[in-house]
């Protein structure tokens, strides 16, 4: 590869890592804040909307938040980079 070549597709991946981080920050903090049924939906986007309607307990409600904060921080910093 040339080092023009090796230049865009460096721009080009760290785009794409913004990008990977800017939907990661969007989608902990939409789960840290929903409550728990919504942060459910969301987290299991492909099952079916009705079998999830029902009162969770606060330890759903609590792992749900971890999840969030795990995608918030991801997102916003690379744990790579060291």
């Amino acid at each position: 590869m040339t080092s023009k070549s090796t230049l865009i597709l460096l721009k080009f991946s760290a785009v794409l890592w913004v990008i990977w981080g800017l939907v990661h920050t969007l989608a902990g903090y939409m789960t840290i804040s929903s409550d728990t049924a919504m942060a459910v939906k969301g987290i299991a986007d492909l099952v079916v909307p009705k079998t999830l309607n029902m009162t969770y307990p606060d330890a759903v409600g609590a792992i749900a938040n971890q999840h969030g904060f795990n995608l918030l921080w991801f997102g916003l910093v690379n744990p790579n980079s060291g």
